[in-house]
């Protein structure tokens, strides 16, 4: 039997960016064990670094502190082409910001005072676009290992340090419970947290979050540039997922759809309130006079029957 893991890490977490990214890689246990040593011998190659993290690798400092620009883009495409061969599918999800601040945030301010128990776990889980791209990332891979006839027992791995290992833990039990019997099954161990220095398939994971994020960056700005280290990446099979406003709305209807009927008047009678008297009135009104039109065609015609009328 093998094991797959999937190695996920976030872009944009501090939410001032265009875009929020979960991304990373899938493969067998064995595979992974391989990349590693294949990584861990391009990061020792001249000019050698003790670990990868893609934005110092951008901002010439921590492990790249001291070289060219030049350099530090060569590394990074030597430790790019290590990555395809080892692995399975490339897995991201993607929130723009910008969609998530005009649709979500407005709705969430409503139901975060809700009495709704159901509103209120909703709001707590929309806090941030965490979770919708932590549900998406979970949900693809495994509809497409379903797909493909490849669903093995299947390990999650997040960096340790990022804002994903403080809320994981908590999301998880939802999204196994929101998931098909057919693919929960396979979900027996719960995300596991490692420090991306040291568990080298997580600084893949980075890297492909951090050009996925530097991509989209770029074409909010109007350019269309292509970076080196996405052509070494390119025969990785993608399972790519984004979250757009049709797909956002979509959801919280969703969500209303899915209330109680006590819910659902009470929402009601909120609007209610909001809508002139007259109006509401005359509604009332018409109401009235088609249930006695209604009565009046299904009374029967005589005042009611009475014991001559039954039979002997």
């Amino acid at each position: 039997m093998l094991m797959l893991q999937v190695c996920i890490d976030d872009s944009g977490s501090d939410l001032q960016g265009p875009a929020y990214v979960l991304a990373g890689y899938l493969s067998t246990a064995e595979q992974w064990a391989k990349f590693s040593d294949e990584w861990h011998d391009a990061l020792r190659e001249s000019p050698a670094i003790s670990y990868f993290k893609l934005s110092e690798a951008n901002r010439l400092d921590g492990e790249f502190r001291g070289w060219t620009h030049d350099n530090a883009n060569k590394k990074v495409d030597a430790l790019s082409k290590v990555i395809a061969p080892r692995v399975m599918y490339q897995i991201s999800s993607i929130m723009v910001q910008a969609h998530y601040d005009e649709i979500i945030m407005p709705f969430r301010k409503v139901i975060v005072s809700s009495p709704s128990p159901e509103d209120k776990r909703f709001s707590a889980l929309l806090k941030t676009p965490y979770y919708l791209c932590f549900y998406d990332v979970i949900t693809e891979c495994m509809k497409q290992l379903g797909v493909d006839q490849k669903l093995e027992p299947i390990e999650f791995y997040f960096d340790d340090q990022g804002l994903m290992g403080r809320r994981t833990a908590g999301f998880w039990d939802a999204v196994k419970a929101e998931a098909p019997p057919e693919y929960a099954k396979y979900m027996t161990t719960p995300p596991q947290f490692r420090d991306e220095k040291t568990f080298l398939p997580l600084q893949a994971a980075d890297m492909i979050a951090g050009l996925t994020t530097g991509l989209i960056s770029d074409r909010e700005r109007g350019i269309n540039l292509v970076r080196p280290p996405f052509y070494n990446l390119e025969s990785v099979r993608p399972l790519m997922s984004a979250w757009g406003k049709d797909r956002l709305t979509k959801l919280l209807e969703d969500h209303m759809g899915s209330r109680t009927e006590y819910e659902k008047f009470d929402s009601t009678m909120k609007q209610l309130i909001k809508v002139p008297h007259s109006v509401v009135r005359a509604k009332l009104d018409e109401e009235k006079a088609a249930k006695r039109i209604k009565k009046r065609k299904t009374k029967p015609s005589g005042r009611g029957e009475n014991k001559h009328d039954q039979p002997d």
